[in-house]
Formats: C-alpha cells, sequence, structure tokens
C-alpha cells in the first residue's frame, strides 16, 4: 500500500452488544497512517485465521475507492478470512484508540 495513494483512514471501535455494532470513530493522522502504511507492508501472513474484530478500519483511496480491514490485537484481515500480523505482535490500534 503506498501512503500517498489514501486521502483518510477512519478506526471504529466493534462493540458486539451495540444495535450496529460499531461505537465511535477517529479520524487517523497523517503520521497514524504512515505507521499503519509501514506496518501493513511488512506484516506477514498467519493463515486462515477467525476471530471477532476488535477494531475496523476503512481507507479511502485518494481515486475513489475504499478499503476496510478487520483487526484483532496484532492481526488484520481484509476481504477474507486470511490473516496477516503486524511484527513483534505490535498493537497499534488498541494504542491509537486509548489515546484518543
Amino acid at each position: 500500500m503506498d501512503k500517498d495513494s489514501i486521502e483518510s483512514v477512519v478506526i471504529y471501535k466493534f462493540v458486539a452488544n451495540a444495535i450496529n455494532h460499531y461505537h465511535d470513530s477517529l479520524i487517523l493522522s497523517k503520521n497514524q497512517i504512515n505507521k499503519f502504511v509501514i506496518k501493513w507492508n511488512n506484516s506477514y501472513p498467519v493463515g486462515p485465521y477467525k476471530y471477532i474484530p476488535e477494531f475496523t478500519l476503512t481507507v479511502k483511496m485518494i481515486n475513489g475507492n475504499s478499503r476496510y480491514f478487520r483487526i484483532a490485537g496484532a492481526t488484520i484481515k481484509e476481504r477474507i478470512d486470511f490473516g496477516f500480523q503486524f511484527i513483534c505482535g505490535d498493537d497499534l490500534f488498541e494504542s491509537i484508540w486509548n489515546k484518543k
């Protein structure tokens, strides 16, 4: 993923007992987007992985397309159940959310 092709990134907290399952959102700063891109580009596959997401990300691209990610801890998935993990088990999204 190229950081220069991203317009914005919104993170949503997943709440299983909420009516619409999402409680709150946060728009990532340019610095946070850069960290996400670096970690995504350096993540490694962990195979098929089932979990209830803690967060979801909507990545809006400059060309008008959007990408959607589901996150649990340091594991992230895009459209399918094949997961990727950030190096060193980094918990980037939990730390972003807790700082808001």
